[in-house]
């Protein structure tokens, strides 16, 4: 393997980055050609998404605590992937336990402080929670850094309902349609109001 390897596992990884082979690949290349530290740090992320793919399986198969149980360990292993946080902060989240949510969503922040997924689902646990003003401010963030995400969209616009403020939510929820997300448009389509 060579240097051209690792350009274009770079080049497939720049295109999904949530590509486990490509990672696979830029590590042996990397590995290959004696960057090993370079090797190592693809070699777990990697690894951080295959067990971030075995949780989201375990969560489909409705195994919320197995995929706690795998997202803990690979925290326990390697307490610098903000991807484990941020998945078992969803898995928590599914469960209820939004408050110990919050925490690993603010541990996926420390680490990765530009990441909108995190800002999203921890604005999803802050409304569950009540915190309906942090809540919009985790949205604002998430946009900021997404701007075209229809969930955040839809999701800001709930908040708004739930604070009681009607003009804000309808106009979220028309972005969120006019994004193409469909429970927005019905909403809208049902309620009679164009976006």
């Amino acid at each position: 393997m060579s240097m051209d390897d690792v350009t274009r596992f770079t080049t497939a990884l720049d295109q999904n980055p949530e590509d486990v082979p490509s990672y696979l690949g830029r590590a042996a290349a990397y590995y290959a050609q004696g960057y090993f530290q370079q090797a190592l740090e693809d070699y777990d992320r990697a690894i951080g998404l295959i067990i971030k793919l075995k949780a989201n399986a375990l969560i489909g198969a409705g195994d919320l605590q197995g995929a706690l149980d795998v997202l803990s360990q690979a925290i326990a292993a390697n307490p610098n992937d903000a991807h484990s946080y941020l998945s078992r902060g969803i898995a928590l989240s599914t469960m209820g336990n939004n408050q110990q949510a919050v925490d690993d969503f603010n541990a996926a922040l420390t680490i990765d402080p530009n990441n909108a997924a995190a800002y999203h689902n921890r604005g999803i646990a802050f409304a569950a929670l009540g915190d309906v003003a942090q809540a919009l401010a985790d949205y604002d963030a998430a946009l900021s850094l997404n701007p075209n995400d229809p969930m955040v969209y839809y999701n800001k616009g709930v908040a708004h309902k739930q604070a009681g403020d009607y003009q804000q939510f309808v106009e979220a929820f028309k972005v969120a349609a006019q994004l193409g997300f469909d429970q927005a448009q019905k909403f809208l389509i049902d309620a009679g109001i164009p976006f």
